[in-house]
């Protein structure tokens, strides 16, 4: 007869395999994770452990209990290289990419994948290439190594259309889309996301559905198309309420959000900030809840209550270092530098512009590095720093144009004009506008092109 803590771990494996509301799963986690404690402790059998925290991972993804997932995790590739299960260590060594990446990890992360398609490819595991492909290519893009990703989503897609794996095809496609978007390529991002919401409405995944929707949002909000990026975020809300997916409904929300902030009804943006957060905070979604406090501290930035604004940022800044996400870290501190730069304190928010730039050369953020290196050459342009900011504005148009980000080409060329103006360098400043116009229309980017 089994012992009692193996039923325990028994039983939450199987209701693991069986569920797939993530209400179940936020309301039965101190169970769960008691159950997990006692197995360990007491030496449950390894094929058990193995069993749970398999069923158990796509659950913890959705919550982003990404610390809880790396320890499972861990304990599962030892026991797995112990008893040699070479497939099962392939995937391990995957989730862990995954988890590695979501915290900001990006070297853990990229070393985690690369192990596990070595391992796949030595058993010819075509579907777990697939997957590893596609999380390399998260991986690259967290890097801002754009076309490298690219590269790496479309060996996966072509893997994928050859198995006829519709699933792992619509990701490929998603993950193709937001490499497109990122750098500026809209049209391209968009038929790529219509292709995979396609695939996913035929095979009726709603939760993916959702997932498509709220990208295609984002391609509409940054082309300026309000109205259609509304019209989506409003589907992706009805049909979280719907199914009664709280984590997607907060995510709606907060697309909602970005669209009241962009049309200045900053008390219908705080209010979808507010209530996601609310909602993140109940499932205690960590990551959810960083956005939330991110997204309130901008919004207030626009409204003018700098005050407030960094509140929020130091709230999000304290919650990013708790989860070690070095790369949010960076983010929230280059945002908090806004803050301070809105209210005429330019050391100070040099000082956290440097601090964003260190972290994100640390952690091989390119993007990070470049918003960073653009607003230290926007405050020495306010503090009459004239040859440190021309520094900083080449040095950011070099890392854009590497990158390949055409719209942080378009404003970094725009921004450096507008210092050659200040100089009276008319010719240099007129040269300047003209590549940042060109930019602006051969990207659709109407109100860069109306400046």
């Amino acid at each position: 007869m089994s012992r009692p803590h193996e039923r325990y771990l028994n039983y939450y494996r199987q209701q693991a395999e069986v569920h797939e509301d993530p209400r179940w799963f936020i309301q039965e986690w101190p169970q769960i994770a008691r159950a997990w404690e006692l197995g360990t402790r007491f030496s449950s059998s390894d094929e058990l452990r193995l069993d749970f925290l398999t069923a158990l991972f796509p659950h913890q993804e959705q919550a982003g209990l990404w610390e809880e997932a790396v320890a499972w995790q861990q304990v599962g590739l030892e026991i797995a290289r112990r008893m040699q299960l070479r497939q099962v260590e392939g995937a391990l060594l995957n989730n862990l990419g995954i988890a590695y990446r979501q915290l900001g990890h990006i070297v853990q992360a990229a070393s985690c994948h690369e192990q596990s398609l070595q391992l796949r490819r030595e058993l010819g595991d075509q579907s777990g290439i697939a997957s590893c492909l596609n999380n390399m290519g998260l991986v690259r893009q967290r890097q801002s190594r754009y076309q490298e990703a690219v590269q790496l989503h479309r060996q996966s897609q072509a893997i994928c259309r050859e198995m006829g794996d519709d699933g792992g095809l619509a990701i490929s496609l998603c993950n193709l889309g937001s490499c497109h978007a990122e750098l500026g390529e809209m049209e391209t991002a968009v038929h790529l996301y219509q292709e995979a919401l396609a695939i996913e409405r035929a095979r009726q995944n709603q939760d993916t559905e959702r997932a498509i929707l709220n990208n295609l949002g984002t391609i509409y909000t940054i082309l300026g198309q309000l109205r259609q990026a509304t019209d989506i975020y409003q589907q992706a809300l009805g049909m979280a309420q719907e199914r009664g997916d709280r984590l997607s409904e907060a995510n709606a929300l907060i697309n909602l959000g970005v669209i009241f902030q962009r049309t200045d009804q900053i008390t219908d943006a705080v209010h979808c900030y507010e209530k996601a957060l609310d909602i993140s905070r109940r499932l205690q979604h960590k990551t959810n809840e960083l956005s939330c406090l991110t997204n309130l501290g901008l919004v207030y930035i626009h409204a003018g209550h700098y005050a407030r604004s960094a509140d929020y940022q130091r709230q999000a800044l304290a919650l990013a270092r708790t989860l070690g996400d070095r790369r949010r870290e960076g983010a929230i501190l280059n945002k908090l530098g806004h803050a301070y730069r809105n209210t005429g304190q330019f050391k100070a928010a040099a000082d956290l512009y440097q601090q964003s730039l260190d972290i994100a050369q640390a952690v091989g953020d390119r993007m990070g590095a470049a918003n960073a290196t653009g607003n230290l050459a926007i405050v020495y342009h306010r503090l009459a720093a004239y040859e440190q900011a021309i520094a900083h504005y080449q040095e950011q148009l070099t890392l854009v144009q590497a990158i390949g980000d055409r719209r942080g080409e378009e404003n970094a060329l725009g921004n450096l004009g507008l210092l050659y103006s200040d100089l009276k360098r008319y010719e240099e400043a007129l040269t300047l506008f003209a590549q940042r116009l060109r930019i602006a229309r051969e990207i659709g980017d109407r109100q860069g092109e109306a400046a």
